[in-house]
């Protein structure tokens, strides 16, 4: 059972874990990738501390925990339609 929230309101909802876990992993990734492309476009170069390879080489460590943190605090809301489009195909297959 997972406990949903919805307008402050508190409901448990019956769900398989392994698939929601693996559509919070996927709500997780694409926050991940919006991260990059938004770090990626900013000039580090001018800044106090020069960016450089050290940043560089760590900013993939910062993007990835800040998704985490971000999905992990209730994210973008992909991870419910992800989960029941999956839950879908699933019924679908079987």
């Amino acid at each position: 059972m997972s406990k949903i929230e919805t307008s402050g309101n508190s409901q448990m909802v019956s769900r398989d874990p392994s698939m929601w876990k693996t559509a919070q992993k996927f709500e997780e990734m694409t926050i991940k990738q919006l991260f990059e492309s938004v770090f990626n476009s900013v000039d580090t170069s001018k800044g106090m501390f020069g960016g450089g390879e050290g940043e560089a080489a760590f900013r993939p460590f910062l993007t990835q925990d800040i998704a985490s943190k971000a999905e992990q605090a209730g994210g973008f809301g992909l991870a419910e339609p992800v989960y029941a489009q999956m839950m879908k195909m699933q019924e679908n297959i079987g």
